[in-house]
């Protein structure tokens, strides 16, 4: 049997985490550990000991825990037998993530769904911590794209929570936070790198890419409405009840008269002339007769009102005005 004398990564740059496909090595063998990489040894699922870039020489003098791994005599040499894999710390991974969250707006009180989406970069910072996470996965090979493939869920969830907890305790509308990503991005970056920090990773450019509302929430629905019908009223001011009331005539133009109550007429047959009876020419009935004509006088005001602050056409102006003057004949 044959024992390597030299080690190192042999698919350097190839891979976020690559295993050595040989196991054993002579005493005094040389490690190479190219730049930007680690080397770990592992022992019976424990980290034994870890070289960054540089050439070693690989003695129990040097290193006594390498004595730990001692195999059997070969060719009056000692062999050692154990694990050792090369973890990148130059390579990085672009993330995406996305998701929907429902909270409760700070501002408004209502429950309202989001939908955020973005990414980050991740290189490795600890190899020891990282490697550690992948033995307990059985994982002895990973290419930089498979960080979301073992950490993506746990990552998601974690950004989920910090998300929903950042919208509730920031007291600002959610529509708000929807247009300034750039700050909850960097009020949400630092919690997401501590987290991180404990799979043995860096994070670096995390972003919010977008931040939406879902249109189709009854509840938001609801408020926009409210809120549209609020700021009528604050635009218009006094004009908004004549506004309103132009549009209730305008709407039943149609049918003249539908809708709308000018006041008590009197009732009277197109086939006889009008009549009146006593109780029409009471002093009571004079009275409501009166109290009617004020009724027209103020809506022939307000008919005024509108054609001048061009509410309504000439034409209107004057087929409104001749339906009320009729009423009162």
């Amino acid at each position: 049997m044959n024992y390597i004398s030299s080690i190192s990564n042999p698919q350097s740059g190839m891979f976020l985490v690559n295993r050595s496909p040989i196991e054993d090595f002579n005493d005094g063998s040389i490690l190479t550990v190219n730049p930007g990489e680690q080397a770990i040894f592992v022992n019976n699922g424990e980290i034994a000991g870890l070289f960054l870039n540089g050439r070693y020489e690989l003695t129990t003098q040097n290193y006594p825990f390498i004595n730990s791994f001692r195999r059997f005599m070969a060719n009056g040499r000692l062999t050692y037998h154990c694990s050792v894999y090369f973890i990148s710390e130059t390579q990085s991974s672009e993330v995406l993530w996305g998701f929907s969250i429902p909270v409760r707006d700070p501002v408004q009180n209502i429950f309202t769904k989001v939908f955020v989406r973005g990414s980050y970069t991740v290189r490795v910072n600890d190899g020891g911590k990282l490697l550690l996470q992948l033995l307990g996965l059985g994982v002895n090979f990973m290419a930089a794209s498979d960080i979301k493939l073992y950490f993506g869920n746990r990552f998601q969830q974690q950004i989920s929570n910090i998300v929903a907890r950042y919208i509730t305790q920031s007291g600002r509308e959610v529509l708000d936070l929807c247009s300034d990503t750039l700050s909850v991005s960097d009020s949400i970056a630092p919690s997401l790198a501590s987290m991180v920090e404990s799979y043995g990773l860096e994070v670096s450019n995390f972003c919010i890419s977008a931040m939406q509302l879902d249109e189709n929430d009854p509840n938001r629905r609801i408020l926009e409405q409210a809120y549209a019908k609020y700021r009528e009223k604050e635009i218009l001011g006094d004009q908004y009840g004549v506004i309103k009331d132009t549009d209730i005539r305008t709407n039943a133009s149609v049918t003249p008269f539908a809708g709308m109550s000018f006041g008590n007429p009197i009732s009277h047959s197109s086939n006889q002339p009008h009549m009146y009876s006593p109780q029409q020419s009471s002093p009571n009935n004079q009275n409501s007769s009166s109290q009617g004509n004020v009724d027209y006088f103020e809506r022939l005001q307000q008919l005024a009102i509108m054609k001048e602050n061009n509410l309504i056409t000439e034409e209107e102006f004057v087929d409104l005005k001749k339906q009320i003057l009729q009423k009162m004949l």
